[in-house]
């Protein structure tokens, strides 16, 4: 069949580095409107829009799985990206990673490519409704 649509990846996130009740309106729903309406580093508002994510992704499986199409969703930890190549250089790396946990390194972005690869293959005709952490312990997904 052509022209139909076999998979769609949508890989956005930001975060800002502070406490929860810090944040502005505005800034929750910059983080929001990234996170989710688009769609690293654990925050409460950070976590809470990936989690939207993996829920809507949970939901969306149960309502379109009798139509045969099947839904999930990855949650990458740091992954290298325009967005986040200061971040190894930046003074409180060794911090972060302390606070974070897990592989202290970015992914290359290669590194997600697995779950991907697996999530729309005929190997995964049968998996709908899961999220894969491919997140090196970060964040302890």
């Amino acid at each position: 069949m052509e022209g139909h649509l076999d998979g769609f990846i949508a890989n956005a996130g930001m975060t800002k580095h502070q406490p929860a009740l810090e944040f502005s309106e505005e800034q929750l729903h910059q983080i929001f409107d990234l996170n989710v309406c688009q769609n690293p580093a654990p925050s409460a508002p950070y976590g809470g829009t990936k989690a939207a994510i993996r829920n809507m992704a949970h939901t969306l499986a149960m309502e379109w799985a009798p139509h045969g199409i099947r839904v999930n969703s990855v949650s990458p930890g740091f992954v290298r990206t325009q967005m986040t190549t200061y971040m190894e250089g930046s003074e409180d790396w060794d911090l972060k990673m302390k606070y974070y946990g897990g592989m202290p390194r970015l992914a290359k972005p290669q590194e997600l490519g697995g779950a991907y690869v697996y999530l729309l293959s005929d190997a995964a005709s049968y998996t709908t409704g899961i999220d894969i952490p491919v997140a090196g312990l970060v964040g302890a997904w």
